[in-house]
């Protein structure tokens, strides 16, 4: 694949006509559709993927992942949950489930998922941007900062984190700040 994504969809596509049955080719081409921002095909992909083989515990976090980026939070808890319930020791499960459940604003449900991750791995990033997205839910945005700080000592070229920051510091009027965290978003991208 190499990064040519839409030459990977083609190539899965054809291997979809000669065999529509196999679960890994529409897997894999949803991942690729997944990297060139067609969630929505991806989505669809990973639906039949999964129709054909349910045990695909990685199936149900990609899904559910391109399922979070258009919206579709409720859709992504159930993805969240069943890959929970097929893996019981992945983190991802449970970290991912609890942004969804924080951006539904179910807040007892994501601290108790974010809980149950910080327990096994504490600097997990999806853990410190669901601490940091109920932060400013909660209207403390020095509090979100501060979580998504951590995020970005874990990965300093997560996009979202930076984003959240930037837009927290031009809220808070803290320019500067604001355009750093810009800056590294443009760098990134380019």
């Amino acid at each position: 694949m190499l990064g040519n994504y839409q030459a990977a969809v083609a190539d899965y596509g054809r291997a979809i006509d000669r065999d529509p049955a196999d679960s890994y080719a529409l897997y894999n081409r949803g991942l690729a559709y997944g990297r060139m921002g067609e969630h929505r095909k991806a989505i669809e992909d990973f639906s039949a993927s999964l129709e054909l083989r349910p045990g695909n515990a990685d199936g149900y976090l990609e899904r559910g992942l391109a399922r979070m980026t258009v919206g579709g939070m409720p859709a992504a808890i159930k993805d969240f949950t069943r890959l929970h319930a097929l893996d019981p020791d992945n983190v991802w499960a449970l970290a991912n489930r609890g942004i969804g459940r924080a951006w539904i604003e179910d807040t007892a449900g994501a601290k108790a998922d974010f809980d149950w991750v910080e327990a096994r791995d504490p600097h997990n990033p999806v853990l410190l941007r669901g601490r940091a997205l109920m932060a400013e839910k909660a209207g403390d945005p020095d509090g979100a900062i501060a979580f998504l700080t951590k995020a970005l000592e874990v990965d300093p070229e997560d996009e979202w984190s930076l984003r959240r920051r930037a837009d927290l510091y031009w809220d808070q009027g803290q320019e500067d700040l604001a355009r750093a965290d810009d800056d590294v978003i443009n760098a990134i991208a380019y």
